[in-house]
């Protein structure tokens, strides 16, 4: 498989009153076109702020914002906004928000907003637009009948695959999905997962698969990328994350999820995530290592490759 996503030493600090916010550090893996990156960590270690840097995104406050970003040949860095408007955004590349109901307007009926995309980026007339946006509906598995529903009347997981075929209107080949899950049921989340799945099947879709759950992420996962404190601390595909974490941290966070087949008892991670406006010196996970080293508390580490795909930042690798 080609490469459709490469970053390299992708960097996003925000300005505040507290000090620079080192919310993404110089990041840098490959996504092959056709599989899914999970991106994990703790609440804070910068997994949204991620994905706000690939789709430049960027809010007010953002004080650095550098490095590169190549995707389908092309560093997104040199375009302008409305580069990025006119040719990028939904239509080569889109993002699944946080939070369903924050991302549809209360005031709009689903079959406005499901057809803007089409009236604004392609020029048809309403009734074409909302031709478009029942065919949408039957892509995720809704009836047409929720064109002329609002937001409130919709359950959970309706208001999540209206999102979802919101961000395939125009029909991109890379989403990011930024804990489309939350919030939602068991149920309804393996029914997310599902449509997730068969989507990528019949679209050849390319995903970044934000979450909390290890237990998702491996549904759905080609690869894992582990993140703290703003950085990538562990990569590497599906297989070596779950069953040879080489990272100490990764280590931490299998052992705190529950296992079906597995009688093991449950850890946790001492301490909290550090504060990114002022993160430790060295790396960034030595104040909560259980094996930490003096020079741990100086150096920072760089990745190493352990196998062929799956490469760890930390000391005690490089010392092998």
């Amino acid at each position: 498989m080609s490469v459709l996503l490469s970053l390299k030493g992708l960097t996003l600090y925000y300005r505040t009153r507290r000090g620079v916010v080192k919310a993404v550090d110089g990041v840098s893996f490959d996504l092959k076109e056709g599989s899914c990156l999970s991106l994990v960590g703790e609440s804070g270690c910068g997994k949204s702020s991620m994905a706000y840097a690939i789709m430049r995104l960027l809010p007010r406050n953002t004080h650095t914002y550098c490095g590169e970003l190549i995707f389908d040949g092309k560093n997104l860095m040199d375009l302008t906004e409305n580069d990025l408007r006119r040719d990028f955004w939904l239509k080569k590349m889109a993002m699944v928000f946080q939070g369903a109901m924050n991302s549809l307007n209360p005031v709009l009926n689903i079959g406005e907003q499901l057809a803007e995309p089409f009236t604004i980026h392609l020029g048809l007339d309403k009734l074409e637009a909302l031709k478009r946006a029942a065919e949408l509906l039957e892509l995720v598995r809704l009836p047409n009948s929720l064109l002329d529903k609002y937001p409130h009347e919709l359950s959970g997981g309706m208001k999540q695959r209206v999102v979802i075929a919101t961000a395939l209107s125009l029909r991109p080949k890379f989403l990011i999905l930024d804990e489309p899950t939350s919030a939602l049921d068991v149920i309804t989340q393996a029914n997310i997962i599902n449509l997730l799945k068969r989507l990528q099947e019949e679209l050849n879709l390319t995903y970044i698969f934000i979450t909390h759950d290890l237990g998702l992420s491996s549904e759905l996962s080609d690869y894992i990328a582990v993140m703290y404190a703003g950085k990538v601390v562990e990569l590497g595909d599906i297989v070596s994350i779950l069953t040879a974490p080489k990272h100490p941290y990764t280590q931490k966070l299998l052992a705190a999820t529950p296992k079906l087949l597995e009688d093991a008892k449950l850890e946790f991670i001492p301490g909290s995530p550090p504060d990114l406006a002022y993160p430790p010196p060295g790396c960034r996970f030595h104040p909560r290592c259980p094996y930490v080293m003096d020079v741990c508390k100086v150096r920072e580490p760089e990745p190493v490759k352990v196998s062929s795909e799956h490469y760890v930042s930390c000391l005690l690798w490089e010392r092998v």
